[in-house]
This record gives C-alpha cells, structure tokens and sequence, in this order.
C-alpha cells in the first residue's frame, strides 16, 4: 500500500471538519485535497461516457466567477435542501442571453430533487425557468459537469440576473464527502461581488439566503450568447528591474468575449515615454472573464527609484476596448538590489499525531535538497515540544497542516495544494518566483553567559512606502530527542510504501507504531510571531539596509506541559527572520545559525538541570508519598518515566 492511498484511508482535514459540523446547520469548508476523492468512490461503476467535456457552440462563451476551478467543499453536514446561485452583474451582461449551467455533483446515493433555475430576485421560487436534472454525473474530476439547457436562452436585464441550481440531500454519511459538503467552491481568489449565495433547509434548522460571495465564489459555468463588453485589465503591483535594463511587465487580461484566440493592442506611459504594442494569444481560456497573461517589454531606465507606469489596454481581436476597467496603473522599481525570495513553510503538527510523519518526511526533504534556502518552521502541539513561549500565528482544523508564506488557506505540509507526492515541493518553488519588495538578512549571537540570543536584522526595500511591514523572529531547534514515549512519533505509515524514492520515508516505513526520531525545524521562543511593532520604519530610502534588533531569553524555552528546557544543543539552535507585510503575509524570510561562544557552552551544561523525580505511583496507579515496597512507576521533571523495584 502506498503513501496516497494511506492518505485515502485514514481521516482527512475534511473528514474531522464533517464531523465536527455533524450537528449544527452552520457550513464548513472541507480540504481541496478531497475534493474528488469521496465522490470517486461512488462513481466507481460509472461509465465514462458520462463526463461530459466542455463543447459549447461557436456563438457562446462561458463566464464563471471560479476560472481555477474548485478548491473547496462547503455544507452544513445535515440532511436537507441546498439551494445555490451566482448573480452576472447587468452593468457587464445586460443584453446577453443565458442558454444554460454547468455545476459539479459530487454524489449520487445520497443526492435527489436535482434542478437549474434562472431569477431575477432570490426569493422562495425562481421567477424564470426550472429544469429537473435526471441524471446525475458525479464529478471524480474537473472535466465532469453536469450541464443544463434551458427551453429558451434568457436575457440578462439591466438590474441583472441569478443563475443556481439546487437539490436534496436525504441522508448524511460520514465517509461520503458529498452528503456532508455538497457544494463545490473555488478558493479565496475566487471571492467576488456576485460569486456565490446559498440557502439550506433541512429538519432541524434553515437559513435565508446568504451571500458568501466575499469568502469564495460558486463553481459553476453559465454558458452565454451575445456578449459584449470588451476586456479589463490589471497589472502587478510593482515590477523590478535593473538599471539600464529593459522591464518586463505582466499584463493580466479579462476578456470579456470569451475565445481560444486573444489579441491585444495597448498603450503605455513611463517616465515621460509613450509608446504602443500588440500581442496575441493562441491558446487563451475561452471562459468568459478568465486571466490571460501578457508580457510588455519596456523601455530601459538607467537611474535607480520608482517611476509610475500606465497601461491602457485599445483594442481586443481588433474591435475597440469599450470597458471601464481598461486602464491600469503601477510602479517600475529600478535597483541595484539582487533580491532572493526565501518563501516560509509553517508545518502544524504533534508527535501523537500517526498521519504527521509525512510532514517530517516533506521538512527533512526540502532541508537536505534546499539547504541555503529552505525555511521550515514546526509548531508542535500537545506534546513535550509544544513550547510555553510560542505564539502559533494561524489555526489549523486538523493535523498535519501548514501554511505557506501565511498567504490563503492551509495546506498538506506533504501534498501541498494538490494530490502529488511532495507536491510541497512545487508549490515552495512557486512561491519563491514571485516577487518579493525587499532583500532581509539576519544573524544571531549568544552572549558570554549563554542567557541571551540577540539577533540583528537587515532589510532593503525597493518601494519608499513600508508602512505596515513588520519583522517576526522565532528561534528554533534541531536534533531534539529523548528517552520515553513522548519522544516517539506515532507512526500511521508502517508497512507502506512511496512512489519516490526518499530515504526518510524507511525510518516509517519500516518502523513500529510508534518511531523514536530527532526532531528538527522546531519552534521553541516566536511570542511575536505576528511581527515586532516598530520593526521596520514606515518609509525607507531605496536600497539602504534598515536594522532592527531582538532578543531572546534562553530560558524562555521551555516545554509547555513538562516545563523541560527545549535546549539541548546550543550548537543546534537558529533564529529565523520573517518580513511580514499588512495583510499578514510573509514576504521574505532569513535564517542563520546562532554563533555560541565556548564560554556560553559549560554555562549552558551547568544550567541545565538533572531531572528529579516529581511523582510516584503503586503499579495499580495509586499515588504514593513516599516509596512503597513492591514495583513503583517513578515521573521524572523532563516528562520520562521508569520502574524501581522497592525492597
């Protein structure tokens, strides 16, 4: 049995979502790694005729608020009626015709009174036409809609129109994803006015309709004719370049006709030079309202600073551009500056936890494979390193998870976003590509006395508005170990195997229910994790290096539940530098080994303490005070435990 299908076999972040939800009317979100994976197993006996690929006729285009498809369940686990719907606006569409919907079913033993519907107010009954859907695909991938016609295609009118679909869930089944979470939903980017309402009606609770549409949007596809609109544009929010050289600026592209085939023309304005271009795509999405990407080369500046940058997009497929959002604006950054974006991965994890070995496996891959540059961080919870000093800065609904770069939601600190074996991997890389506004550096030393770990921080940006910016520090460990069960990580892995060959795996899966390991990336002092106030000024010239510094008290580090110092080895300690903007995300880390003087070493030795005995128990469990004759079970202070037979 392999590492994926284990993943399928054990409780998902969904699965514990459904559960806890199972009495309440209030919805939940499950795991985009289960999307599919439950409504799979229904369709097993399914023909696959019956995915229905997208074909739509030469006169139509498809709009939808979610482009990247799902990435979200939703539902409130309770039998009952769902009602869905998303709404075009009439200031875009009013004019063109609805011909029909697709949306996603994502199961069929549970799932009855399937139907799409067409209103112009969200009210108890559609006010346009209703279509029973008899036959239901189930969706074990993204191709496989279930796609509705309607009689008559319906015009959109200026104060807009609703597109939904509803249906019945008779009965909840823990196992079955699409009796608990029913609705697929795009991710947060998705989120738009317009994207997503609901309704639910079930035997022990209801709600009213509700706009969801600032979380994420609805998948669903409206098949359109008679479009028009033309096409919106946006632009990154800062472009880097180096002085003398020629910038490269992405233009993202929303057309609003639809078509495989895109071509643009566009002006632009940049430090008092104008200039135009054209640019075709040959393999566009052809939704309605997707990105479609651009690159703009730009004239060469030779001197450093930030100059503003206009681009007005002309003409789409050679007719006019008639859109209020057709022009766009950013910022050039010249620099001398060589920035290297280091992105962060916060693992969520414990060593009670049989599914986490996965997540160590992914840390200790990327550590060995990307050494200089690979930050991971491990918050542990609930066992001997969940640390007293450590201010965890997201949630998580079940373990493992991890964030990356604190930017959407959580992810599998294994998978990553997808389904791939160390799909982590790709989504790091990713991550690491985007553009950063600023180079950090940090470094760390431990005082004489080895009381005290004062760190220094280095940040250069390559914008003058910093305002919001902040620095976040956490020291780590590596190597921990001990003596004990609450040194072993529970193992859910014994036994399996891995499509890729990495050797860490073998510790698990060769190993018994339980591995006795060292554990390294942990998270021992962050009571800042949100960021320092004051860190980073709130304007800064371009280029010059800002420096903040910080420190930590050594004997902060302590186990929460065993009140243990979490340092053993003062050679194996790193403080890590993370550069958080205002929305909270990481925008660029650092890391560094803290330098240890040899005087702070015997210092350190001294002051850790032997551990002593803290409790005593007869063999039945009886609290003793003082030795009893026969076999006693001894407690130590660093958590461990050993029989002592009394004479």
């Amino acid at each position: 049995m392999n590492v994926k299908t284990l993943l399928k076999s054990v409780p998902t972040l969904a699965m514990l979502l459904c559960a806890a939800a199972a009495t309440a009317a209030v919805p939940s979100l499950g795991s985009s790694a289960a999307v599919w994976e439950n409504a799979a197993k229904a369709a097993i006996n399914k023909s696959a005729g019956q995915v229905r690929p997208m074909t739509i006729a030469d006169d139509e285009t498809i709009f939808t608020y979610a482009p990247n498809g799902p990435y979200y369940v939703y539902g409130t686990s309770q039998a009952g009626s769902y009602d869905m719907a998303i709404k075009l606006d009439g200031a875009a569409f009013a004019g063109a015709k609805v011909s029909g919907i697709r949306f996603y079913l994502l199961d069929d033993q549970y799932t009855t009174d399937v139907s799409a519907w067409t209103s112009t107010t969200l009210g108890d009954t559609p006010t346009g036409e209703i279509v029973d859907v008899d036959n239901i695909v189930v969706a074990t991938s993204e191709d496989a809609w279930n796609e509705v016609r309607f009689t008559t295609p319906v015009e959109i009118p200026a104060e807009g129109l609703y597109c939904g679909y509803s249906l019945t869930i008779t009965q909840v089944a823990s196992m079955v994803q699409g009796s608990t979470h029913p609705i697929a939903c795009g991710d947060e980017s998705s989120a738009a006015e317009g994207g997503f309402f609901y309704r639910f009606t079930g035997s022990h609770a209801q709600t009213d309709w509700e706009d969801e549409s600032s979380e994420m949007s609805l998948c669903m596809q409206v098949i359109l004719t008679d479009v028009s609109g033309g096409a919106s544009i946006s632009l990154p929010e800062y472009i880097i370049t180096k002085p003398g050289e020629k910038a490269i600026a992405k233009m993202t592209v929303y057309n609003r006709t639809g078509g495989s085939t895109l071509t643009v023309e566009y002006n632009y304005s940049l430090n008092g030079i104008t200039g135009t271009g054209t640019a075709t795509n040959d393999n566009a999405n052809p939704l309605v309202g997707a990105a479609n990407d651009f690159d703009i080369e730009l004239p060469a500046i030779a001197e450093t600073g930030e100059y503003p940058l206009t681009v007005e997009l002309t003409k789409v497929n050679g007719n006019d551009n008639a859109n209020d959002n057709a022009q766009a604006t950013t910022t050039i950054a010249v620099t001398d500056l060589d920035i290297k974006h280091r992105a962060v991965v916060e693992e969520y994890t414990g060593a009670w936890c049989g599914n986490c070995p996965r997540g160590y496996v992914a840390m200790e891959y990327m550590a060995e494979k990307y050494p200089d540059d690979f930050i991971g961080l491990a918050y542990h919870s609930s066992d001997i390193m969940e640390a007293s000093n450590v201010t965890e800065p997201q949630s998580v609904p079940g373990y493992p998870a991890a964030y990356l770069d604190r930017s959407g939601s959580y992810i599998d600190p294994y998978f990553g976003s997808g389904e791939n074996e160390m799909g982590i991997e790709q989504d790091w890389l990713d991550r690491c590509a985007q553009l950063t506004p600023a180079a950090i550096e940090v470094t760390a030393d431990m005082t004489e006395d080895g009381q005290y770990i004062n760190a220094t921080s280095r940040t250069a940006f390559v914008l003058s508005d910093t305002e919001g910016f902040t620095i976040a520090y956490a020291l780590l460990a590596d190597g921990l170990s001990g003596t004990g069960s609450q040194w072993e990580q529970v193992n859910y892995y014994s036994g399996y195997s891995s499509t890729l060959d990495i050797d860490t795996w073998n510790i698990f899966f060769n190993g018994g229910s339980s591995v006795a390991v060292e554990f390294n990336d942990v998270v021992i002092i962050a009571p800042d994790s949100r960021g320092v106030a004051g860190s980073v000024p709130e304007k800064s010239t371009l280029g010059e290096w800002n420096e903040h510094e910080y420190s930590f008290t050594v004997a902060d580090a302590t186990s929460l539940y065993y009140g243990t110092s979490l340092v053993q080895d003062v050679q194996k300690l790193r403080v890590v530098a993370m550069l958080i903007n205002a929305d909270g995300e990481i925008t660029n880390a650092a890391k560094c080994k803290v330098t240890v003087p040899p005087s702070a070493v015997g210092n350190i030795s001294d002051s850790i303490e032997e551990p002593v005995e803290v409790a005593r128990y007869s063999i039945d469990g009886r609290l003793l005070t003082e030795p009893e004759r026969g076999v006693n079970i001894v407690k130590m202070s660093d958590g461990t435990a050993h029989k002592e037979i009394v004479k």
